[in-house]
């Protein structure tokens, strides 16, 4: 009786184990998807999986999903449904997880796809996140191609706010204004004027809390630096 105790002790132990390593409730982080060759990682993508089979994901602060899942402990498959979007008509995913990371794998349209996941804590914000606000001019490096005219390379101060308008003000302290969008895998800005005569434009950009760098990328403001500073009061 003692040696048979011993080995459903055992046997419970290592129930424990696998479903502990099995465990895909909480908070996780996309920190890679690589579909074939190439990586196609989405910006500051989360998902929050609870264990009423309910889960929610967005990128960034902006949550953007809701719906139900399920893990097969068998097969080792893992779907979800998303209540507000597009039916997913792929195969279900084969799941590795350890305590802090996890891997998604399918085929998809004749491609190899992997999805790589690292268990957070809270939402990081993304630069989309960290955009919002205004913003004055610190520093202006000029590229050796003439700007374009009609850009908003003259730009010293913009107000970036977070229903996707911008007010963009000049030296002059004349104003234009318009949409504002970010790549959703790239860290990209681009300024789209409700003014005709002004192009629309590129950036790539480097965000935090307090600072601002915009690369031109586009051809009217190709290679033009404009750093700023995050501010809380409109310049007189």
């Amino acid at each position: 009786m003692k040696l048979y105790s011993f080995f459903i002790l055992i046997h419970l132990i290592l129930i424990q184990q696998v479903s502990h390593s099995q465990n895909l409730t909480g908070m996780w982080l996309v920190e890679k998807v690589q579909v074939g060759d190439e990586q196609m990682t989405p910006v500051s993508k989360w998902f929050e999986f609870h264990e009423d089979g309910t889960y929610e994901s967005g990128n960034g602060w902006l949550q953007n999903t809701i719906g139900t899942w399920s893990y097969d402990q068998e097969t080792q498959e893992f779907s979800a449904t998303n209540k507000l979007g597009i039916k997913d008509e792929g195969e279900p995913f084969k799941i590795e997880v350890s305590d802090e990371t996890m891997v998604w794998s399918r085929l998809e349209e004749g491609s190899n796809v992997k999805i790589h996941l690292q268990q957070i804590q809270s939402i990081p914000p993304s630069y989309t996140d960290l955009l919002p606000g205004l913003w004055k001019l610190t520093e202006s490096s000029l590229p050796s191609e003439p700007i374009t005219s009609g850009s908003l390379a003259s730009l010293k101060h913009i107000f970036i706010r977070w229903d996707r308008i911008y007010r963009a003000t000049d030296q002059d302290k004349n104003s234009k204004t318009g949409y504002w969008h970010v790549n959703g895998h790239r860290p990209e800005l681009t300024l789209l004027p409700h003014q005709a005569d002004t192009p629309a434009e590129s950036w790539r950009i480097q965000v935090s809390e307090k600072e601002l760098e915009l690369t031109g990328i586009s051809d009217s403001n190709k290679d033009l630096v404009k750093k700023f500073a995050r501010i809380h009061e409109f310049p007189k």
